[in-house]
């Protein structure tokens, strides 16, 4: 089921494509491929208020709330992926909401006023932060290749769009793609973590009980998952090993059954893999 998280971050991206869609369109001589998305917002632009406080302040709050979502609840401790993707997402809040608050010059220069150098300052989070972020999503990942993809597109934009004027504008969109797509796959490996996602809530913590005699009684079952062997059974004789651990308060029990088939003459009962094997989630 799709995470409040990843449907936040797909919301944000679109209504930030449409806002400068529409508003290129009502500024005359405006190219996409030349101008940035700052100069929409700049100082003494005919829309620029609009575009600061329409566009960039509600996409730059919808990126804090998504690194919000991102976390988890009560103080409990979140992989390293969903830490990463919580930078991500912050970083993009702090490029925009600066961008909101600081509008550029005209043109959108590399150095001007004090106003121009801390609007630069919030787009250089942005983008370094983004690309450091994707590219430890890269390192945690499963599937790394989208996100070093997505880092690299960030960091050659970095380095283009201050050397190519011509084409900065294109260059930015590029980077601007690679910076929300890679929060919004993000977000749909997280699952939203635990305050963002619907459905079962994800647990840190997972005890690898398997035989061991122990009460557990006393974790949080919240935070707390117990992985467990639930029994051997040798179907000729029907025997079983019981599992002696003892689970209270109802935790998440990540239990197996490993199923062994008739011994052969001559071979061990006990072969090193199960023939079957039934795993189940209580």
């Amino acid at each position: 089921m799709i995470s409040l998280a990843s449907l936040l971050a797909i919301a944000t991206t679109l209504y930030l494509a449409a806002a400068i869609w529409a508003f290129a369109r009502r500024r005359p001589g405006y190219r996409h491929a030349e101008h940035t998305l700052s100069e929409l917002g700049e100082v003494g632009a005919a829309d620029g208020r609009r575009v600061s406080w329409g566009v960039f302040l509600p996409v730059g709050l919808a990126c804090l709330a998504l690194g919000w979502l991102l976390g988890a609840p009560n103080g409990a401790e979140i992989s390293d992926f969903t830490a990463a993707s919580r930078a991500l997402s912050l970083c993009l809040a702090a490029g925009y909401l600066v961008a909101a608050a600081f509008p550029c010059d005209p043109g959108s220069p590399l150095s001007g006023s004090v106003r121009q150098a801390i609007h630069n300052l919030g787009g250089a989070v942005e983008y370094a932060g983004g690309t450091f972020a994707l590219f430890t999503l890269a390192r945690e990942a499963a599937t790394p290749e989208p996100f070093q993809i997505a880092g690299a597109l960030v960091m050659a934009g970095v380095v283009g769009i201050s050397f190519v004027s011509r084409w900065r504008g294109l260059i930015q969109r590029v980077a601007e793609v690679a910076l929300f797509g890679g929060l919004i796959l993000a977000t749909f490996v997280t699952g939203g973590a635990d305050r963002g996602s619907w459905g079962v809530t994800r647990r840190p913590i997972v005890l690898w009980a398997w035989e061991r005699p122990e009460r557990l009684t006393f974790i949080d079952p919240e935070k707390t998952a117990v992985a467990l062997l639930a029994g051997t059974v040798r179907i000729e004789e029907g025997a079983a090993c019981l599992q002696l651990l003892v689970v209270g308060n109802q935790p998440s029990r990540i239990s197996r059954n490993d199923f062994y088939p008739t011994p052969i003459l001559g071979q061990s009962p006990f072969p090193r893999r199960p023939a079957a094997l039934l795993a189940n989630t209580v």
